[in-house]
This record gives structure tokens, sequence and C-alpha cells, in this order.
């Protein structure tokens, strides 16, 4: 039988309701619902609401859904088949953040990786792309409604993960430490750190914290920053700000 090739125009929306992981499938051009999944839970937020607040990701005709309760899912990107799925309370042996799961998936080669926020090296997990079994995991404090974000970093390609507990740098294919850059706030991190001329790392916090920027230099095998500089006039805490031309925004 022929497989289906994906629509050259379509979207996905990350809907919600009484089933919190639901997936919605779009024709662009005419709005004509192409197909829909979903998995029963449901996350009682009344600040943020029932649904989910996770991006999918899309890579080689697989769709990677994080629901709020922790319902992470693999589909057919043509059909909406559930392909796998984990549930993050399980594998990470936690409940569900006050928020919920926020973190969209991040792909990289074989490997999808999502921040779950669990004790001990739960923090950060890595499953196979093709079966879902969990391939590695790394410790990532709690407070964080962020997502895992590939960069390259003084030459070596890194997932950084903010946390309230500050920025870890992990090696993409092991999950390994190469960085932990210790900087607490009292609450939590929910937007995304920003690499510039591939040595400089801009960490936001919001709830008057600031922002700081820090090198990152290499030694040997060893990776090591400093501080550049701290401002509590920029202190971005739902909305990520973007670098253009040298000034950040």
């Amino acid at each position: 039988m022929k497989r289906r090739a994906l629509p050259k125009t379509a979207f996905v929306h990350p809907g919600w309701g009484r089933r919190i992981v639901r997936c919605e499938f779009y024709h662009a051009g005419s709005g004509r619902e192409i197909w829909t999944q979903q998995v029963e839970a449901r996350l009682e937020d009344p600040l943020g609401g029932p649904g989910p607040r996770a991006t999918p990701s899309l890579s080689e005709g697989k769709l990677f859904v994080t629901g709020s309760t922790g319902w992470f899912l693999c589909l057919d990107a043509v059909t909406g088949g559930i392909l796998w799925k984990q549930q993050l309370q399980a594998v990470a042996e936690r409940d569900a953040p006050m928020w919920g799961f926020s973190a969209s998936p991040l792909v990289v080669d074989s490997l999808v990786i999502v921040y779950a926020g669990g004790g001990g090296d739960k923090g950060v997990l890595a499953f196979d792309v093709s079966s879902g079994e969990l391939r590695w995991s790394a410790a990532a404090e709690d407070s964080s409604y962020s997502s895992p974000q590939l960069n390259t970093i003084v030459g070596e390609r890194l997932v950084l993960m903010m946390s309230g507990a500050g920025l870890r740098m992990l090696d993409s294919r092991t999950g390994n430490l190469r960085l932990n850059y210790e900087w607490a706030t009292s609450g939590y991190r929910a937007v995304q750190p920003k690499v510039i001329d591939g040595d400089t790392v801009l960490i936001p916090t919001g709830a008057n914290t600031g922002t700081r920027a820090i090198r990152v230099s290499k030694d040997g095998a060893a990776l090591s920053s400093e501080e550049l500089w701290t401002s509590r006039q920029m202190k971005p805490d739902f909305s990520d700000f973007v670098i253009y031309e040298g000034n950040a925004y």
C-alpha cells in the first residue's frame, strides 16, 4: 500500500479540553481537519487552563508531542496513529509540575529529548525516536517550564537546559554533563537561553532577577565559564527575547 505524503501546507495544533493530550492536524489552505489524536487525561490548572503547553516537534514523518500531565507521544504525522508513548511522571518518578509539563521535544539525530524535572538523574530524558526506549537520562533541577535547546558552543554540540537552579550543558549523544552554571532563582525559568558568537550565553530570568551573560571557554577537555555582566533591566518571564545586530530585544 502506497504511503500518503504529508501535505505541503499543513499545521499542527495542540488542542485542549477534557482529553488533555489532543493533537489536531489541519490543511493550511482550506482549514480542513486531516486527523485528530488524543489520550484521556486532565490537568486541573485554573491559571493556565487544562490544555498542553508545549509545541509539537516534527522530524522525518514523526510528530512528538508533550502533554501537560506527562503523556509523551510519538505519532505518525501522516495518519496521526500512535507509534509509541511514554508517561513522564512514571519515567521521571515525579508528579506533574504545578503548571504542567511544558517542555517542547528536541529531536537530535536518533534521539528525542525532553525535560521532565525528576530527581537524581531523571531531569532530562532522551528516548529512541524509533522505539521509544530510554537511551539516557541526566540531572536537571525542578522549577523549569523551559525546553531543551541544541546549540554549538566552543565547537561542542550541546543540549542547553534551564532550570530554577541555573543552566546545564549536556553532551547531546550521551547526556554527560559538560558544564553546570549555577545561578539559582527563588521562582522558575520558562524562557530560552541565547547563544552569541559560539561562546557567550545569555541566561534570562524573570521576577526581578534579570539576565546574565556568561562566556564559555575550553581548556583541553574541560569547559569553564565566567560572568560578563548581569542586568536587572531585562527580565523576560514568559516571552523569549531575540538577538539582532548585537542587541537583545
